[in-house]
């Protein structure tokens, strides 16, 4: 005899069957994969695929996943909770962070990924450090894709010598033009004091933004406002075509032992040197001293916008190479050169 009691429970418990029924025509249930495999989220669609098989297309890591890349179709393959926190210290830790660096939690593909992205990195702190898919420490290695400086200064010529590309400065960094002299870095990320911008690198100071060094390969390089300069700025940059600068020498505004001369930008080791390559400056501001551009080959000279009296009449002696001249001054060069009024105001000179 069925009671009124066990039909309640009856259709309650189809109404639950069903509601289950129901449920899993929308809710996703995760798949189980297998051991030795991995869930590849390609473009064209999930699959898996043997570990070695995902960990040949590996391309990098973006937005906390791994990215990979086969015959010109992108994928992913999600991570965890632990790799997103070892991802983290080994792109910003510290360097007690990075030697108590716990990679437990880490599936097999996660730290695999992370050591192919760290492998070519050394981090320097009084001495070179590499994380070896387990854990951080001390290296004897030389070769690196890029130096991240947590503290303090570089050996000489260590930047030269690793043959690093990407040079990271943390806020303890200590770096000068010097360091950057002769190596391949071709760019550089930096944290607070420091700023990198374009192919320059600068250093607020509670005296205003100092202009620390150009990176080597710089060829037409723009120097953003600042307040000085540090001697030898430009010295790594040897191979400069063009230069547009906010100043020049080492202050904008003059002081007790101002230098407002373009070799004291290139000065290093005591040689002065302004490289021939360097054939076209533009000046935006600053005071321009007499002998400015001296030992230079600069052909192409713009210092439109400066007032005609913060410029020495004889800022323009020495330039034997000059042919083109923009300025406010009026009386500026001989009459070899031929003289025009620009739309600006400014007299043009220009030399055959």
């Amino acid at each position: 005899m069925v009671t009124p009691l066990k039909r309640i429970l009856s259709a309650a418990l189809a109404l639950l069957v069903a509601a289950a029924c129901i449920l899993m025509l929308f809710w996703r249930i995760p798949r189980r994969v297998p051991a030795g495999t991995v869930l590849c989220r390609w473009e064209s669609g999930e699959r898996e695929e043997p570990y070695a098989a995902a960990l040949a297309s590996f391309a990098g890591i973006e937005d906390g996943a791994i990215l990979l890349e086969r015959g010109g179709t992108r994928g992913t393959v999600g991570t965890g909770e632990a790799f997103a926190r070892v991802h983290a210290i080994l792109e910003t830790g510290g360097l007690l962070e990075l030697l108590t660096l716990n990679t437990y939690g880490l599936a097999p593909i996660e730290r695999a990924a992370l050591y192919l992205a760290h492998r070519d990195t050394l981090y320097y702190t009084r001495g070179a450090f590499r994380f070896d898919g387990n854990k951080v420490s001390p290296t004897d290695m030389v070769a690196a894709k890029r130096v991240v400086l947590l503290d303090g200064s570089l050996p000489s010529r260590y930047l030269r010598d690793t043959g690093a590309a990407q040079l990271v400065l943390r806020t303890g960094a200590e770096i000068t033009a010097a360091d950057l002299a002769g190596s391949a870095v071709e760019s550089v990320a930096a944290e607070p004091p420091y700023a990198a911008e374009g192919e320059a690198v600068y250093l607020d100071t509670a005296g205003g933004r100092r202009f620390v060094a150009a990176l080597p390969k710089a060829v037409h390089l723009t120097v953003s406002d600042c307040a000085f300069a540090d001697e030898g700025a430009l010295s790594a940059a040897r191979g400069l075509i063009s230069l547009e600068l906010p100043f020049v020498g080492n202050s904008k505004e003059p002081f007790t032992g101002f230098d407002g001369s373009l070799s004291w930008l290139f000065s290093a080791g005591g040689g002065a040197a302004v490289p021939p390559s360097l054939t076209s400056l533009k000046v935006r501001g600053g005071t321009v001293d007499a002998f400015a551009f001296r030992g230079s080959e600069i052909r192409e000279l713009d210092l439109c916008g400066i007032p005609a009296e913060n410029i020495s009449p004889q800022a323009f002696l020495e330039m034997p190479a000059l042919k083109y001249l923009h300025t406010r001054c009026t009386d500026a060069l001989p009459e070899e050169f031929s003289r025009r009024t620009a739309p600006c105001g400014c007299t043009v000179y220009e030399r055959a």
